[in-house]
């Protein structure tokens, strides 16, 4: 089995530093060319020909699937998987970090994520978002995989793969500058 793990490409959201979750904001033309560009990597390094391809329904992932399909010139379906859409962060979607640290319970000690995990009460448990990923994740075991989620989602995953506790997981960063490949029990982060 090889999963190819993407983020998509950077969108409004992200230049404002603000939580996207399970709202959305369009892909800059920065994030388009971004999944050009991995695009164009992937199919340097990998014959996806016996790949099927996965990603999250959300606008963003979306587009950026479209973009890695059409560079790799991939002859089948986009499978669009909820169970590869971001957390949602409740009432702490469309927040940047200051408004989160002004209006909520939120320990500058600490990540965005982990905050999440311990203190958003309004949005998806990070039970729940690790049991939804963990189902997707049993069902894919034993194929290969081209995946484009989320930043959230992604990490959880990640850390799944890895055998890694909460913390860890949530602590991976996923650059949307790289790639990552999950194989033969291990992890490699690719720069495109």
């Amino acid at each position: 089995m090889t999963l190819i793990l993407v983020r998509h490409g950077e969108t409004q959201f992200n230049i404002e530093s603000r939580l996207q979750g399970s709202m959305d904001s369009p892909l800059t033309g920065h994030g388009e060319m971004q999944a050009e560009i991995i695009g164009n990597h992937i199919k340097k390094l990998y014959d996806v020909s016996n790949f099927t391809f996965d990603a999250s329904p959300q606008g963003r992932a979306f587009t950026t699937a479209n973009i890695i399909k059409e560079r790799l010139e991939y002859k089948g379906e986009i499978n669009f998987t909820p169970s590869l859409r971001e957390v949602s962060f409740g009432d702490w979607e469309g927040l940047t970090r200051q408004e989160l640290i002004d209006n909520f319970d939120y320990d500058t000690s600490v990540c965005t994520r982990v905050n999440w995990a311990n203190s958003c009460i309004s949005g998806e448990s990070f039970k729940d978002a690790r049991d939804r990923v963990q189902r997707w994740l049993d069902r894919s075991v034993l194929q290969n995989k081209i995946v484009v989620s989320h930043g959230v989602t992604l990490s959880i995953l990640r850390g799944l793969y890895l055998g890694l506790s909460q913390d860890k997981m949530l602590g991976l960063s996923i650059s949307q500058n790289y790639f990552h490949v999950l194989e033969n029990g291990k992890e490699s982060a690719i720069h495109a």
